[in-house]
């Protein structure tokens, strides 16, 4: 990231604070390399999920989250607990060049390791246990075919068997309730009663 995407992000964070929107947290949608061409992919831009390594938080927001916990899922953990205090939390698509993900996920000690990670992740943030299963079968779609959502919930059913720490119980809570929320909205759309 160079200084002008660093400026760009401070303006888009300024425009939404003089909005007067209640924005505890944002980050810029990332872009992963991808593939032999190295060709930039972007990542689908979603109003729950931040890109963790561009994420500003308001001074007030970071204050009513903290502490944050020292625990595998933090960047979830966060985010979650602040929707639960009433803050809003987004990624946004910026003007210009993209913000661009250096390490893809998984890169440092292997993508299998990476995949059991992000199943102690959920074990840690709260994930309900059917979005858990739901999350395996869809990362089976992507390489590596079928091991990454096996690997997936190794890692999150491992994590509970070792009583690996969690989030606080609030913020589990909310983060089911919120995975519920979103479950049901998206089946009513695919059934045609949204």
């Amino acid at each position: 990231m160079n200084i002008c995407r660093i400026e760009r992000s401070r303006t888009a964070w300024c425009l939404l604070v003089a909005a007067g929107a209640v924005l505890g947290s944002t980050s810029a949608v990332a872009v992963e390399r991808a593939g032999a061409a190295d060709a930039a992919r972007y990542q689908r831009e979603r109003a729950v999920c931040m890109s963790g390594q561009s994420n500003q938080d308001r001074a007030t927001c970071l204050r009513d989250i903290s502490p944050v916990p020292a625990i595998l899922g933090w960047d979830t953990i966060d985010e979650v607990d602040a929707r639960r205090l009433g803050w809003t939390t987004r990624s946004l698509a910026l003007d210009g060049p993209p913000t661009l993900h250096l390490r893809p996920p998984g890169a440092h000690d292997g993508v299998a390791r990476g995949y059991r990670r992000w199943g102690e992740c959920a074990w840690a943030y709260g994930a309900h246990p059917l979005n858990v299963v739901a999350g395996g079968v869809h990362r089976m779609q992507r390489p590596p075919y079928v091991l990454g959502g096996l690997h997936y919930l190794a890692g999150y059913g491992l994590a509970a068997a070792r009583g690996v720490p969690r989030a606080p119980a609030p913020v589990r809570a909310f983060c089911r309730a919120e995975q519920r929320a979103r479950a049901r909205r998206a089946l009513a759309t695919r059934i045609g009663v949204a």
